[in-house]
């Protein structure tokens, strides 16, 4: 007994070359020629039944027959909680449906490839295909893509500035990325707190320097994959410039102390 998919709609089977070969089938008929060594039938039915009679050159005849059944196709399914995976993140991709055994490609960034809910880590966009092989040839697959979201959060490299200038924090975005919000805090000092690239003005009045730091948040808005980057800018108070009391008058040739004590954090010119 042979077992043969029900979603086949024909089977071709192929036996040693030889001639004086009749084939015959009930329950189903045959694709072109019934008298080769290759052949192509179908049968509609769930079971039929093949002979084949065999003349020889002295009119001797033996024959054999073979009884043939459906197996039910079973579909397999693949499916995952969500099409997106964070960069960095696992998820579990499932599959049911289809025969006892299942194996997953490719198998990079799977754990057990040869289950029905291995965890996925991939580094990129990744179609992932579960195959299941049942009885009498049966192959049911089903694919699932995964839609890899990178962190793009950049807040730029640290730098140092004077009180009252600028500096440029962020960078520019990466193309192809544009289903991104953006959020800055804190954001006070900053001309928008809602760019990838954005102003900051600072100020320090104090005696000391002064460090602010920035945290920029990257949301992709159809996943809610979340990355964040920090960077940190250290701003120098301005030096006190004093060049002393005014003097009304001064006599020719005489002299006078210009300017206060001198600091050692400063240069004078």
């Amino acid at each position: 007994s042979d077992s043969v998919c029900s979603n086949f709609s024909t089977n071709a089977y192929t036996v040693p070359a030889g001639t004086g070969r009749q084939w015959n089938m009930i329950g189903g008929n045959f694709v072109g020629s019934s008298t080769g060594s290759t052949f192509i039938i179908n049968f509609p039915g769930d079971t039929a039944r093949l002979r084949l009679v065999v003349t020889s050159g002295l009119g001797c005849k033996d024959s054999t027959s073979k009884k043939l059944t459906k197996v039910p196709f079973v579909p397999i399914f693949a499916t995952a909680p969500s099409a997106w995976v964070c960069q960095d993140s696992t998820i579990t991709i499932n599959a049911s449906g289809g025969f006892s055994s299942v194996s997953w490609a490719p198998t990079t960034g799977l754990t057990l490839p040869n289950t029905r809910s291995p965890k996925a880590k991939p580094n990129d966009t990744t179609d992932y295909i579960v195959t299941s092989n049942g009885p009498g040839g049966c192959v049911a697959k089903d694919t699932i893509q995964l839609k890899w979201v990178p962190r793009i959060a950049a807040a730029g490299p640290d730098s140092i500035l004077c009180s009252g200038l600028q500096r440029i924090i962020g960078s520019n975005q990466p193309s192809g990325y544009k289903n991104y919000s953006y959020l800055w805090s804190p954001s006070a000092g900053l001309a928008s707190d809602t760019s990838f690239r954005t102003i900051a003005t600072l100020s320090n009045s104090g005696g000391s320097n002064q460090t602010a730091t920035f945290v920029q948040t990257a949301r992709h808005r159809a996943s809610n994959c979340i990355s964040t980057d920090t960077v940190r800018l250290v701003v120098k108070p301005l030096p006190v410039v004093n060049a002393g009391p005014d003097t009304a008058v001064i006599c020719s040739g005489l002299s006078t102390l210009l300017g206060t004590p001198e600091s050692v954090s400063a240069i004078y010119q």
